[in-house]
């Protein structure tokens, strides 16, 4: 058995939120006041093999712990959202087929295919330790952000995206700006960069016996126009550019297969939206930007269970 343990902390706050208004014929720009994001997870697995290939033809992942949180705070009361993703307490079964590719079952019937389906599969960490010929100081190596990104998003292969808010019966907008509402691992979905491991000497405070030292810097563009929020049918764009870099640290035992990962970085978020809707006759439109900065730490540890 292999157990394995992913956190996460995003703290985001506003430097500039402007925002611009119109409707029948009367308008408005305000700039809101600061507002505070944080987004939390923390996920407990426990995978227990039942053969010896590599990738395992057949194992059982039971989801220990599953727990998402996110809170936003400004100038009204914190409006705060925590779940558990339907999957703590359920145990998987994955088999690969002669193609490569996994099925996914589970005996508890609350757990839906499609959200089986989605299910990352590969959560091994011996993803970032160096070649074992390469081991030494100095032998740098890189890693895609494809890699990193089973850090950020453990749970599935492909972040989903939120449901859009069904339309506002009330006339008017009903703007959320995607820097604000959309998971952060949903936002850098996209991103582009690499992951860089150094290795380097035992330090005397240093518990496991290998250790290295990361760095990392993953930017992109994000489209949010699909869940920019508005009542009533309209038109909407947004874009968000956002950039995630900093250091970390590796650790790893080759004897009892121990690996620990710890990260740290600046996220800075840019976002330009501009929505336009018409309800009962009446147009509405709105524009504004938004820009946010704070820091997201991850950890991810593994080990003989």
């Amino acid at each position: 058995m292999v157990e394995r343990r992913f956190t996460s902390e995003l703290e985001l706050a506003t430097d500039s939120f402007e925002i611009e208004a119109a409707e029948e014929g009367k308008s408005v720009a305000r700039e809101v006041p600061p507002l505070q994001r944080e987004e939390a997870f923390e996920i407990e697995i426990a995978d227990t093999f039942f053969d010896e290939e590599e990738p395992p033809a057949k194992f059982t992942r039971s989801y220990d712990s599953v727990m998402n949180s996110l809170r936003l705070s400004g100038a009204k009361a914190p409006k705060e959202k925590t779940a558990s993703a339907g999957l703590e307490g359920k145990r998987v079964t994955f088999e690969r087929d002669e193609q490569g590719r996994y099925a996914r079952s589970c005996e508890d019937a609350d757990v839906r295919a499609v959200q089986l389906n989605r299910l990352r599969v590969d959560l091994s960490l011996a993803r970032f330790l160096p070649p074992e010929d390469e081991d030494g100081d100095g032998a740098s190596h890189a890693l895609p952000c494809a890699d990193f990104l089973c850090l950020l998003a453990p749970l599935e292969e492909r972040p989903r995206r939120p449901h859009p808010k069904a339309p506002a019966s009330a006339r008017g907008l009903n703007i959320a700006p995607t820097a604000l509402t959309e998971p952060i691992a949903v936002l850098m979905s996209g991103a582009e960069g690499e992951l860089t491991v150094t290795p380097r000497e035992r330090a005397g405070d240093d518990e496991l016996p290998r250790n290295a030292d990361l760095a990392f810097r993953f930017e992109g563009v994000f489209d949010g126009s699909g869940t920019l929020l508005a009542a009533g049918p309209g038109q909407a764009e947004d874009e968000v550019v956002f950039v995630y870099a900093g250091t970390g640290t590796l650790a790893w035992d080759p004897e009892d297969g121990r690996i620990e990962i710890h990260c740290r970085g600046e996220v800075r978020l840019s976002e330009r939206f501009s929505v336009g809707v018409e309800v009962a006759g009446t147009e509405g439109k709105a524009r504004g930007r938004l820009e946010m900065t704070g820091t997201l730490e991850l950890e991810a540890s593994q080990g003989p269970g």
